[in-house]
């Protein structure tokens, strides 16, 4: 059952990125469809790989995503 959980977890990702990405597109911003979906991606990775580690501190590596995103954003901004 975890497995299938993460499987769709990281389906909703995609998807959820894919509709991002479509909508940058079309707008014709500099960040397109692949940027979202491997910003997303990496970000859900990282996650659940915090979430599932047995450390004490589960909000050290979403913390550190957060903050990558917004540089990410600034950049692009």
């Amino acid at each position: 059952m975890e497995h299938y959980l993460f499987l769709l977890r990281l389906v909703m990702c995609i998807i959820l990125s894919f509709v991002v990405g479509l909508e940058r597109e079309i707008t014709g911003s500099t960040a397109g469809l692949r940027t979202s979906i491997i910003v997303c991606l990496g970000s859900f990775l990282f996650v659940s790989a915090s979430f599932n580690s047995y450390d004490d501190d589960m909000m050290r590596i979403p913390s550190q995503v957060i903050s990558g995103i917004g540089f990410l954003g600034a950049g692009i901004i």
